[in-house]
């Protein structure tokens, strides 16, 4: 599978290295340039549905990404360490962008 150039994959290496996880950053970053980075369906963006989340998306890409972005989350993160799931994982690193609104 090759995901080079995906908006997502090309984000995340600027949220950890750039934006060093600020999520006040990744937020304005967000708003100025309105990226496309995933066709929202109606059914997506409910609680209960994980792979319509913009940041499920993301750590999948964190997962599959060929750089050691995982470690380099884990060292942004300390506290991350102990977490007891991805689920916790994504949502502290990437929460934001379930709240972005830059869909087509």
């Amino acid at each position: 599978m090759d995901i080079a150039g995906d908006s997502i994959n090309d984000l995340i290496p600027m949220h950890l290295d750039v934006f060093r996880g600020n999520s006040d950053l990744l937020k304005q970053f967000l708003k100025s340039y309105k990226l496309s980075l995933m066709r929202k369906t109606p059914q997506q963006g409910s609680d209960d549905d994980k792979y319509g989340r913009l940041s499920y998306h993301a750590m999948c890409f964190c997962i599959l990404h060929d750089e050691n972005v995982l470690g380099g989350l884990f060292k942004t993160w300390k506290e991350l360490r102990g977490a007891e799931s991805w689920e916790e994982v994504e949502l502290q690193v990437w929460g934001e962008l379930n709240n972005y609104e830059g869909f087509p």
